[in-house]
């Protein structure tokens, strides 16, 4: 029952983070393109997390997830347009359905074309 844990708690922080979201961009004085710049620089201070474990990946997976970085900073520009414009409870719910089908079909075609990248885990050689 971890797992029902889990999932409400994400529920609840996904709620809270998107009202937050449509409370600043509510506002007009944030654009959700200056919105999405600064989400996305944040990014960067993800290499805070190197001293916790670093997984050893071959150079080729660097250039598929820079491209996975600037789908998602697009998704999330899309997101701030749709949450600026409607309800965050409906646009949660269309978000939330449309990245289930998109990662189904994500998923199914990466395995179709039998693209498979081995990725050890962190202090394993």
């Amino acid at each position: 029952m971890t797992w029902l844990l889990i999932a409400l708690t994400a529920q609840i922080v996904l709620g809270t983070s998107a009202v937050f979201d449509k409370l600043l961009l509510r506002r007009g004085f944030v654009d959700p393109w200056v919105y999405t710049f600064w989400f996305g620089l944040l990014g960067i201070f993800s290499f805070l997390l190197l001293p916790f474990g670093v997984a050893n990946i071959s150079l080729a997976v660097l250039p598929v997830a820079l491209i996975a970085g600037a789908f998602f900073i697009a998704a999330m520009l899309c997101v701030f347009l749709a949450i600026r414009k409607a309800e965050v409870a409906g646009t949660l719910a269309l978000v939330g359905a449309l990245s289930l089908g998109g990662d189904l079909f994500a998923k199914y075609t990466i395995v179709k074309a039998g693209i498979y990248v081995r990725v050890m885990p962190a202090g394993r050689a």
